[in-house]
């Protein structure tokens, strides 16, 4: 299992897009993302993103996100490619003041 942790100390609304997955999905020819969603996360909370994945050693993945804030100016966009690989620590990024995403592999064994 894959996870996606949001931490967040403020208000921020996430918009998520996985352009790279370790298994192939059917691609909308109009929209790049082959899985997308929004997550709204209040003050001092936790939301979690999980991809459920099987029979995968070592492949890659890679995220785009959108975060906005009711406080901060402009929305932030930026993009992420993890490695996933249960022998390897969770990554953590900071990506503004208060929000922290933690990538995470579990692995069934």
């Amino acid at each position: 299992m894959f996870l996606v942790r949001i931490s967040s100390e403020q208000r921020h609304r996430l918009q998520y897009c996985f352009t790279e997955l370790p298994y192939t999905l059917p691609k909308n020819q109009k929209n790049r993302c082959l899985k997308s969603g929004e997550v709204a996360i209040a003050k001092r909370t936790e939301k979690v993103i999980d991809l459920r994945l099987m029979n995968v050693t070592t492949a890659y993945l890679t995220l785009e996100f959108t975060v906005s804030a009711n406080t901060e100016g402009p929305a932030k966009r930026f993009v992420e490619r993890v490695i996933i690989d249960g022998a390897l620590p969770a990554r953590r990024i900071a990506v503004t003041s208060g929000l922290v995403i933690d990538f995470v592999t579990i692995c069934d064994r």
